[in-house]
């Protein structure tokens, strides 16, 4: 690949990184997936100190194996606790979130994606789904191909309903990767906060610790050390469409595509209810919803 010589925006990855990428993240060959191109800070994000891309050692690694799953050493993780150990969520909390956190920026954009018209219908083409309230969020695994690295944070989820999962541990506890963002820069130039991802901390603070939230995935391949989660326990990727988070009012937002493309869900979901909650706004969406779920055995 030829570095570029000066810093520029992040563009759409060409179609051969892409697929590594894509299989990377994924293994899943059946699941829609986002476009990869890279995401810019959200405007309300304020400037961090400039972060600085490893050389030598990263330089090596990275000759040595085109795409390398590597992870942070997190201090205050979750990693390595056992299930006696972890915390427990705030069963009282209504917090007010900021999806659009998640989505990334405004010029960010899926790419071979069909939208699935009901949660069933989601939940139906993938192994692990699961509601319940938002335990933890933690530094996550890291893939590298080259120039891009692109990083993720682990979510834990104290469960409440577990329609379907791999694990019996994800009846009380699921850890989720979440893409934070693609930094795509040679190595050893500098990475100004302007292109640099969110951060853990900026996930937390779009949905805190107690928030509700509905998880649809599939189980990633490998065994992840120092990823955010116990050891042994199973990692999962969200689906395309299914991440919901409940808002103050008790509707919904998205976690990865734009919330319009679930609007089938709100509907169907009142319909089986016999709701009048019928958009994301309406206060009862998210009930709804979980409801739906809850009947899914």
């Amino acid at each position: 690949m030829t570095q570029p010589t000066k810093q520029t925006k992040r563009p759409s990855l060409g179609d051969d990184l892409d697929r590594r990428v894509r299989a990377a993240y994924e293994h899943h060959d059946s699941a829609p997936f986002p476009s990869l191109r890279g995401r810019t800070a959200p405007a309300r994000r304020p400037p961090r100190r400039v972060a600085v891309l490893a050389v030598a050692a990263t330089v090596a690694a990275v000759v040595a194996a085109p795409i390398a799953l590597s992870q942070f050493s997190n201090s205050g993780s979750e990693a390595g606790l056992e299930a006696s150990a972890r915390p427990t969520a705030d069963q009282t909390s209504a917090n007010s979130i900021d999806a659009a956190v998640f989505r990334g920026s405004e010029d960010s954009s899926l790419s071979d994606y069909v939208s699935v018209p009901t949660l069933t219908e989601e939940v139906d083409r993938y192994q692990v789904a699961v509601s319940g309230r938002i335990l933890s969020w933690s530094e996550g695994r890291v893939v590298s191909d080259g120039d891009v690295t692109t990083r993720y944070a682990t979510l834990a989820i104290e469960v409440e309903h577990a329609s379907k999962v791999v694990d019996d541990s994800q009846r009380e506890v699921a850890y989720f990767s979440v893409e934070r963002g693609m930094e795509w820069m040679p190595v050893g130039e500098e990475l100004t906060p302007e292109y640099a991802p969110p951060t853990v901390q900026e996930f937390e603070d779009a949905a805190p610790v107690g928030t509700r939230i509905i998880a649809i995935g599939f189980p990633l391949d490998g065994e992840f050390v120092n990823a955010g989660l116990p050891d042994g326990e199973p990692l999962i990727g969200l689906s395309t469409q299914g991440a919901l988070l409940e808002t103050e009012n008790g509707g919904f937002d998205t976690m990865r595509v734009p919330v319009e493309d679930v609007a089938g869900w709100a509907r169907n979901a009142a319909t089986l209810a016999g709701s009048n909650a019928s958009t994301h706004e309406s206060p009862g969406s998210f009930q709804n919803l979980v409801d739906e779920l809850s009947a899914i055995e």
